[in-house]
């Protein structure tokens, strides 16, 4: 896992073509330049969310609006095809991390999605992401993102999805 402000995740990562790309696209939602992109999520309501084509299956971006709720309330997730990037336009949220090695799965890999659910493991950590940074998972990284700072609010989130081969 990574975590840094937006503007200076880049030097922590490999230069890769889609990597750049990829944080391009971020940088133009958080400044406006991504009109597209930006009218599909402020047109999204509580709970929905859209999948965005940034650069055919290898980069696309999952669009979503959604109220933060309790940690009691989430699992902890892990892909093993992509790597996100997660970013809050508005609002916060903790985002629970831990290694996936150490989480006890729920449920089968669903190929199909590219995503398996797994128990909060009593050793986890906390992250708080509130606009301007980014915080970025690997296959190997379980996480439980949505989950309130202090009370709920409804999130303008962006998950950046890059193909694990385009950056390793």
């Amino acid at each position: 896992m990574l975590f840094a402000r937006l503007d200076r995740i880049g030097l922590q990562m490999t230069d890769s073509p889609a990597m750049k790309k990829g944080l391009e696209f971020l940088k133009g939602c958080v400044n406006g330049t991504e009109k597209e992109a930006l009218a599909i999520l402020h047109s999204l309501g509580p709970g929905e969310s859209r999948r965005f084509s940034v650069d055919g299956e290898r980069i696309c971006a999952v669009l979503t609006r959604y109220m933060t709720v309790p940690a009691e309330e989430k699992l902890m997730e892990a892909h093993r095809e992509y790597v996100d990037f997660q970013i809050v336009l508005s609002s916060s949220e903790t985002i629970l991390w831990a290694d996936a090695a150490d989480c006890k799965p729920v449920d089968n890999y669903s190929a199909e999605r590219d995503i398996q659910f797994f128990a909060v493991p009593q050793e986890h950590q906390k992250v708080i992401l509130t606009p301007g940074f980014v915080a970025v998972f690997f296959p190997e990284d379980a996480h439980g993102p949505g989950i309130m700072s202090i009370s709920p609010e409804v999130a303008n989130k962006i998950c950046l999805k890059i193909a694990v081969d385009e950056i390793r």
